[in-house]
């Protein structure tokens, strides 16, 4: 555009010269309004040379703005993209949870149902195991009158022999503990080492019934705990592992931080 203004200037003056070479008596006035109109020219060309510059860097700085707004667009489209991408992870998300729920529910139900179940079975237990429970042969290295001793000096007397392996002792005096104090304080540790008791002695089908008197009669003792565990192994003992499975899993989901629910979960895996 600079060279084409040039040449248009230039052709100017060729004209200028030329029509004066014509007339040939130009006076000086004349040349002095020439001047004037040159000058007046090479002022326009100037300005005109300063818009078409000046139209020049707009149109530039326009077409970096409209690069910039193409790339901005490159941009959201991009970001919507990996927004739906989200939300779609997000709905599989929340899907998989809602299964998991759903799932951990139905198995919860069918755990309360197979409990139900195994209950009943100890019960059964308990009833045939009367008549012979009835004719179990007292031992008689020691006789302890009830009369002569406190609540916690009997219940220390038949932990004591309990501890020295006389287990049919222990059990004898822990008996005899919970007729005479049979709401007192140690009368679940009392029923559970009774339960022991049968349990060292391999008589595991009674100890499963003493188990179940902790739950039943003192739920609220910290004894359930360890009575729901040891009956889940006199189970395995009698090589009936889905009744000890059963167990297990009550334990973990009832009493979630109790030691005895680790130790439950790492028998469980033995299981599978």
């Amino acid at each position: 555009m600079h060279q084409y203004n040039n040449l248009m200037y230039r052709f100017f003056l060729l004209i200028v010269v030329v029509s004066f070479l014509f007339l040939g008596c130009a006076t000086t006035q004349d040349m002095t309004l020439l001047n004037q109109r040159i000058l007046r020219q090479e002022q326009r060309m100037e300005k005109w040379e300063d818009s078409i510059k000046g139209l020049a860097k707009l149109e530039v700085k326009l077409q970096n703005f409209l690069h910039q707004m193409a790339d901005l667009e490159v941009r959201i489209n991009q970001e919507h993209e990996q927004l739906l991408t989200l939300e779609a992870r997000v709905e599989d998300y929340r899907q998989l949870v809602n299964r998991s729920i759903d799932d951990s529910e139905r198995g919860n139900e069918r755990l309360t149902i197979k409990f139900e179940a195994m209950e009943d079975s100890i019960q059964q237990i308990s009833e045939e195991l009367k008549d012979l429970r009835n004719l179990q042969s007292n031992m008689t290295t020691q006789t302890i009158s009830p009369e002569d001793l406190d609540e916690e000096a009997l219940y220390d007397l038949a932990y004591n022999a309990f501890k020295k392996g006389e287990f049919d002792e222990a059990q004898r005096l822990l008996t005899t503990f919970l007729e005479k104090f049979p709401t007192g304080k140690f009368s679940d540790n009392a029923r559970f080492w009774i339960g022991e008791c049968f349990y060292r002695k391999n008589q595991f089908e009674e100890a499963i019934i003493e188990y179940e008197k902790v739950k039943k009669d003192y739920p609220s003792g910290d004894k359930v705990p360890s009575a729901l565990f040891k009956q889940a192994l006199s189970f395995l003992k009698l090589n009936k592992k889905d009744e000890a499975g059963i167990i297990l899993k009550h334990l973990i989901q009832h009493y979630p931080k109790s030691e005895q629910a680790g130790m439950a979960k790492e028998q469980l895996e033995t299981l599978n």
